[in-house]
């Protein structure tokens, strides 16, 4: 009986040093990027060196936290792509255990019809790309299936609107990257493939949803067409952006000494014809460049344009 009391007693302290290990790697996952007195890059190597110490028993755990947090913080996304890369420089078979469970989530969500969450998750795999864990051609192949998916005849407009919106919203990440590539002829004719979709739907319902009359001062714009003019404007300024954060650049010779992984198969399931998808809306804007003083302690609005 003494026996058998001491093994339960240490089963409750293991169990609980075990929920306190997690919780620990779970706030640190979640703060990372947090004001603090270190750079950004030392905590990231910080970080990357504790979960290396950890991952053999902790690998699950801490991939899926690195997965909800990129969800939860979608601000913080590039963050959690570098924290990707550098565990995948310390153990490659890593980057493909991860991109794996991407995939599993990814299939879960629109299960769910998570619809936001699976646009963010497309956008933090992609993103993965710039980190040198995922190589660009199957990342191109992903997209291709969404919108091979998206232009199948009698696809619903709902469907296909949101299926190339989850591209688009992609390429301000990865844009730069794919016009240094090897890769950027097929990036290109992905773009082509892209505006010769966008441009032939039929919007026949904007005057039912523009939130003013009038395009004066402000343009009325879809919200797709929106985008699609903004990637445009960082096309043919070669993908240059000053508002992303890119914690990886910091590592770029450690990123480049690791080997990519292929992006999983994937196919959406069958039955997304009776699934229920976010309608279409035009962008909210209120403010235009002249509303503010033309002074220099003043910042200036971005143009509706740009993003």
């Amino acid at each position: 009986m003494e026996v058998e009391q001491v093994r339960l007693i240490n089963r409750k302290r293991k169990l609980e040093e075990d929920d306190d290990l997690n919780k620990r790697l779970e706030e640190l996952i979640k703060r990372i990027g947090e004001k603090s007195q270190e750079s950004l890059e030392t905590n990231l190597e910080r970080l990357v060196d504790i979960l290396d110490q950890e991952i053999a028993t902790k690998k699950e755990f801490i991939l899926s936290s690195l997965i909800n947090n990129a969800i939860e913080q979608p601000e913080k996304i590039t963050i959690y792509s570098t924290l990707v890369g550098l565990l995948n420089v310390k153990m490659f078979s890593t980057g493909g255990e991860f991109l794996v469970l991407i995939m599993e989530r990814l299939s879960k969500l629109i299960d769910d019809a998570e619809w936001r969450n699976v646009q963010l998750l497309v956008r933090f795999l992609s993103d993965l790309i710039n980190c040198n864990v995922v190589m660009g051609a199957s990342l191109l192949r992903l997209f291709d299936t969404l919108i091979a998916s998206a232009t199948e005849p009698g696809v619903k407009p709902s469907m296909r609107d949101f299926l190339l919106y989850t591209v688009l919203q992609c390429l301000p990440w990865i844009g730069v990257y794919f016009n240094e590539s090897k890769d950027e002829v097929e990036f290109e004719r992905l773009l082509d493939i892209l505006e010769t979709e966008i441009e032939k739907r039929d919007k026949s319902y904007m005057p039912t949803i523009r939130v003013w009359s009038s395009d004066n001062p402000l343009p009325q714009i879809e919200y797709i067409d929106s985008l699609w003019i903004q990637i445009k404007s960082m096309r043919s300024n070669n993908w240059e952006d000053n508002w992303i954060i890119r914690p990886y650049l910091a590592f770029e010779g450690k990123l480049e000494s690791s080997l990519q992984h292929p992006v999983p198969a994937f196919e959406l399931p069958p039955d997304l014809e009776h699934t229920l998808f976010p309608l279409p809306s035009v962008v909210f804007r209120i403010f235009d460049t002249q509303d503010l003083p033309n002074r220099p302690e003043v910042p200036k609005l971005p143009r509706f344009n740009s993003i």
